[in-house]
């Protein structure tokens, strides 16, 4: 090819590069991509003298931080009001059924805990299938599931089958249900992402002050028969909020460019042309010449305007897919029939399928590697031991309360007490940590601590429902603090790419917590006839949990000041390592 009769002293070449489809997102539909363009030399895969080279180091998704994922807020919010604050309210139906089935603290409470380990243990499952299928469907599945589920409980008469409908069948649905939510927030929140969680976790306060009132008036006029029946109806509404799940949309990507080598300006390139600049996404329809002339075409030093304007009969036409890289390299080639194939070819390349999906990228879904990091178990089994207590007080405070000779509606009242405190404590909390004056994983371990306080001052509250329902309140609100800062914590610690898999496997070992912890407590009150020692055991455990982080970072950073070398044989070693 020839510009101005003369010859290019290198065959050059501009190379535009598309997403890898390990980087491409879940869609049902064909949507535009942005392409991007590398300058770089063609022959024996080396960079042209006096060319700067753009190598595309990362690529990473741009949540929109607004807009229709304020829907999905309001989706998750629903969620959580229906999910968590039947969970919380558990504590009322665990009156009834003590009364009903006449059997241990111990027995009725391994039909709540079976209930929370089933959706625990179940999460990475619901990850699977969300990204397998897609997280709307899941959603609307997992809806009628859990409604089911509580449904057919209102039929059973043995509590042996409770386990069976009420823990398996809906905890397996509340899996589908709950972790699909919390990750379609983290996709479309960056910057705000504390305060989406905050706001869509707040249904969980609200469920939890709204729902005991409403179970104690359906109970009184309906029994606790009929009171889960309509419990089992109104749980449809998740389908609702699964519905507006939208798939994230794609293009919009952040492109982190690393450039290397310098442009020297005795290098000659084409006649007065020469790319610096990567191009920028091409609309679907419009003048390709045009975007290029604006952004990718500028005169080196001495270069006529017409050498510019020639130079663009010229562009670089046929498109050739190199199998080893994720690019497509536009050779040399003039000719009108060329550039009416370079066109073609561009339409055809503009708009490609984002369902595919590599092994990789399947993979990623169970990234076990995240178990041999030690800060991801320290931060799991911290979030395990505070989860511990953080429910078990929601179950039992309303039997302690009657222990107490409180009346019924006012044992009842406490968990609405707890349910709007808690509100206010995971929607300040998300507001708050969006500033992040002080690291979020540590105001996650202090708002551990003061619920643990708060803890041990119910324990001394005595038999007055004032005091009894300030303490309550106040766990409650540091507990909403730590509740709604765990996803957020596992996406600044382990990034949004690794984050379902993260979420996953934490809710996995969340799990064990829900497990171990109802049983245990019910069979302490079983055994010491009140719930004294129970509430003392609940402190040491998120105690413990509020110490984890702090003490990892406390070992990370001693190891690290062994390890570091001393200036001398920092040396010697970097010798002996190029020397060999």
């Amino acid at each position: 090819m020839e510009v101005d009769g003369r010859k290019p002293r290198n065959k050059l070449s501009a190379i535009v590069e598309i997403p890898k489809a390990e980087d491409r997102i879940e869609q049902d539909d064909i949507h535009t991509s942005g392409l991007w363009e590398e300058s770089e030399s063609d022959i024996d895969g080396q960079p042209a003298a006096g060319l700067t080279v753009v190598q595309v180091s990362k690529t990473s998704l741009l949540p929109p931080d607004g807009g229709w994922g304020w829907c999905v807020v309001l989706g998750c919010f629903m969620m959580n009001l229906i999910v968590n604050g039947i969970s919380y309210s558990f504590g009322v139906i665990f009156m009834e059924l003590l009364e009903k089935y006449d059997r241990t603290s111990s027995d009725i409470a391994w039909v709540y805990s079976l209930n929370c380990v089933t959706c625990s243990w179940l999460g990475p499952l619901a990850t699977a299938l969300s990204n397998a299928f897609s997280f709307r469907s899941v959603v609307v599945v997992g809806g009628l599931i859990y409604s089911a589920g509580i449904v057919a409980s209102s039929f059973m008469y043995k509590l042996e089958q409770l386990y069976i409908t009420y823990g398996l069948i809906s905890g397996f649905g509340s899996a589908l249900v709950y972790g699909p939510s919390i990750i379609m927030v983290g996709r479309y929140f960056d910057k705000r992402r504390s305060l989406a969680n905050g706001l869509s976790v707040a249904g969980s306060g609200v469920g939890s002050f709204l729902i005991p009132p409403l179970l104690q008036l359906l109970i009184e006029k309906y029994t606790i028969n009929g009171c889960i029946l309509i419990l089992g109806a109104f749980s449809l509404h998740l389908c609702l909020a699964g519905l507006l799940y939208r798939p994230l949309p794609t293009g919009r990507r952040v492109v982190e460019p690393e450039v290397y080598g310098e442009l020297t300006p005795s290098a000659k390139l084409c006649p007065g042309l020469h790319c610096t600049k990567r191009v920028r996404a091409l609309p679907s329809t419009g003048s390709i010449k045009e975007e290029l002339y604006e952004t990718a075409l500028y005169p080196t030093r001495g270069a006529s305007s017409f050498a510019m304007a020639s130079s663009l009969l010229s562009i670089p036409e046929q498109i050739v897919i190199v199998e080893k890289q994720p690019t497509l390299r536009l050779r040399n080639f003039s000719g009108a029939s060329a550039r009416k194939n370079f066109r073609n070819a561009w339409r055809s390349l503009y708009a490609w399928p984002t369902r595919m999906r590599s092994g990789k990228e399947s993979e990623s879904l169970f990234d076990f590697s995240l178990l041999k990091d030690s800060l991801f178990l320290s931060f799991s089994f911290a979030v395990m031991l505070a989860s511990f207590g953080y429910l078990s007080i929601y179950l039992i405070l309303p039997a302690h309360a009657q222990d107490l000779h409180l009346s019924k509606t006012e044992a009842v009242s406490l968990i609405s007490v707890m349910g709007i405190c808690d509100l206010v404590g995971r929607v300040g909390s998300g507001i708050a940590s969006d500033f992040q004056i002080i690291p979020r994983k540590w105001i996650f371990s202090l708002m551990i601590l003061c619920a643990t306080t708060c803890v041990g001052l119910i324990v001394f509250a005595g038999t007055s429902y004032i005091t009894l329902s300030c303490f309550a309140g106040l766990f409650a609100f540091f507990g909403g603090c730590f509740m709604v800062l765990n996803p957020v914590i596992t996406a600044d610690l382990f990034g949004i790419e690794r984050l379902p898999s993260a979420i996953g496997l934490l809710i996995t070992i969340q799990g064990c917590a829900y497990l171990v912890g109802p049983p245990s407590i019910g069979a302490i009150r079983d055994r010491t006839k009140s719930f004294y020692i129970a509430f003392l055991v609940i402190g040491l455990v998120m105690s413990a949990g509020a110490l984890l982080l702090p003490l990892h970072a406390l070992i990370e950073s001693c190891l690290t000041k062994r390890r570091r070398p001393s200036g001398d044989s920092a040396k010697s070693i970097t010798t002996s390592a190029f020397s060999n």
